[in-house]
């Protein structure tokens, strides 16, 4: 359970950050995902795709760690556009 109290502490963290900086998470129809082209992007799109069976894996094996090891690395939305911030900020709050 501790990893994924951990993982959720880093995403609260970072739109904690990024709402400092003036971005809030916008509405899912309010996003343009053709903007999203980078690879860690669409690798993220991927992962939460694939999120239930992650969460089926997790209960299988009675071993939450599953779901933290199915994360990206969110921190690096630091370094993108404006306009990515907004798009990617959608994906990790969903």
């Amino acid at each position: 359970m501790y990893y994924v109290q951990y993982a959720h502490a880093r995403i609260c963290t970072l739109l904690k950050n990024l709402e400092a900086e003036g971005y809030t998470v916008p509405a899912a129809d309010a996003v343009d995902f053709s903007l999203l082209t980078d690879e860690t992007e669409q690798a993220l799109i991927k992962q939460i795709a694939s999120y239930g069976q992650v969460v089926l894996l997790a209960a299988r094996d009675y071993d939450p760690s599953h779901i933290n090891r199915s994360g990206g690395t969110p921190d690096q939305i630091i370094e993108k556009t404006p306009e990515e911030k907004k798009e990617i900020l959608i994906l990790i709050s969903i």
